[in-house]
This record gives C-alpha cells, structure tokens and sequence, in this order.
C-alpha cells in the first residue's frame, strides 16, 4: 500500500496548466518515499532546518507536515546598499496505509534531511485491528 499525498493547494496546480511548473519546484523540497518491508520512510530535502522549524501533526489518518522558517539579518549603524531576507514555507499532507502504526512515528532532523519513519503494524496486530459486528 503507498502513501498517498493529498495537495490541498488547488492554484499553483491550476497555475500549471497555463505556465510552467517554476512555482512548484520553488516551493516544495524534494521528497522520497520509501516503503520496505518493516516501515515506511519519508525524506524531505530541509537545508538550515532545524527541529523548531518543523512541525509534523496527525489527524486521523492524514500526516501533515510543515516546516517554516524566517531569516533577517540585521545590522544597526549601517548604510544598506543591499540587505537580504527570507522567509521559507512549506506544508504537505499525506494519507497514511491502513498498515502504518500510528503510535510509532519517529521524525528526525539531520544533516539538512527530514526523515520520517512510519513503522508497519505487525501481521497480527492487522488482523486484531478488524471488527466484527454482531447483527441482531
């Protein structure tokens, strides 16, 4: 089973069918998914990152993943001919598989990567996971 994402950011998709694809690639880091057979692995490209700058959340089945951060160098007594800010946003949700455990997502930052594991239940925890319904 394979994570799904889920864009909930309908313009720049629509934008794309008119123009090039410039903003999207502006805008998200890369991303791998990896799936073996004991987990799920997602890598997010996060360069000056650190974990303050992340925020990963769990509502139901959808991870949401988003990372922000502010830059502002600022020096006073000086005449700026050129001054440099930032600011970096990013967000992105992805449906889980049935077989991710919900209770053992692990997230590190490291080396500029994002890393996200998403251990798989074990074959017998699926089959406790289904539910009989009596009928009456």
């Amino acid at each position: 089973m394979l994570l799904a994402r889920r864009n909930n950011d309908w313009l720049p998709t629509l934008m794309n069918e008119f123009w090039n694809d410039e903003y999207l690639r502006k805008s998200t880091p890369a991303t791998n998914i990896i799936e073996n057979d004991k987990e799920y692995k997602l890598q997010f490209a996060a360069p000056g990152m650190k974990k303050e700058d992340v925020k990963i959340s769990l509502n139901g089945k959808v991870l949401t993943v988003t990372m922000e951060k502010s830059e502002k160098n600022e020096e006073k007594n000086e005449k700026f001919l050129r001054r440099e800010f930032g600011h970096t946003e990013f967000s992105q949700s992805y449906t889980l598989p049935e077989d991710a455990d919900l209770k053992a997502i692990e997230a590190k930052v490291e080396d500029g990567v994002l890393n996200v594991t998403l251990p798989k239940l074990a074959s017998e925890a699926k089959e406790d996971a289904v539910k009989y319904i009596d009928i009456q």
